[in-house]
């Protein structure tokens, strides 16, 4: 059957496949991603204050460092 003009094996028609397989664009963002999205912003956050009251610590040591001095 190979040597018929325009026969494909099965092989080759999976290797070839339609060329609209697969995954389709998402249009909006799933409930998960929304959720870890939020989790990841909330954690952003939470690292942001702790950076600035290790700032004003140091900041706190620097002038008492400069008294001593």
């Amino acid at each position: 059957m190979a040597s018929k003009e325009g026969y494909k094996s099965p092989v080759e028609q999976v290797v070839e496949g339609p060329t609209t397989r697969g995954r389709t664009a998402r249009r909006s963002l799933s409930w998960k991603t929304m959720a870890t999205q939020k989790k990841v912003e909330e954690h952003l956050t939470k690292l942001e204050e702790g950076l600035e009251e290790m700032q004003a610590e140091v900041n706190k040591m620097s002038g008492l460092m400069e008294e001593l001095v």
